[in-house]
């Protein structure tokens, strides 16, 4: 195998765009390409290394968490070649297992805690400024 996998997990909050921040767990086999001195740092979209058997697994705080298998190209791989398990409240389970083996560039399952999320914070002052512009205009018509 030629080709960089890593095994990553995070569990805590997530603020990609400074702006809304959410809670999620994740558990992730990925295929990930080194830049410069960081090791992980890059997401190729593509895959040679061929898997037959992929078994992860997590515990998870999480009620729902999302599963997801992609080979290369960022194709989704058919459900007829993996499974999702859910064995108590915390074990989950994600099993590929492909006969005649599959390019797989992700295999993850993302936990999404919605009780654990941020309250939304509303600019409360923007807002207002937009009220105060509708109600002028309002009353140059009226």
């Amino acid at each position: 195998m030629t080709e960089n996998f890593y095994l990553g997990v995070f569990n805590g909050t997530y603020n990609p765009f400074g702006r809304y921040p959410w809670c999620e767990e994740d558990c992730v086999l990925a295929r990930c390409d080194p830049l410069s001195d960081r090791p992980c740092a890059t997401f190729p979209m593509k895959s040679k290394t061929s898997f037959k058997h992929i078994h992860l697994k997590g515990n998870f705080i999480s009620k729902i968490v999302y599963p997801s298998v992609l080979q290369s190209g960022m194709r989704l791989v058919p459900r007829s070649v993996w499974d999702h398990h859910h064995h108590n409240n915390k074990k989950r389970d994600i099993h590929v297992y492909a006969k005649d083996g599959e390019d797989i560039l992700v295999v993850g399952m993302k936990g999404r805690c919605y009780d654990r999320d941020l309250p939304r914070k509303i600019n409360w002052i923007n807002n207002h400024h937009r009220m105060l512009a509708v109600k002028n205009v309002s009353e140059i018509y009226t």
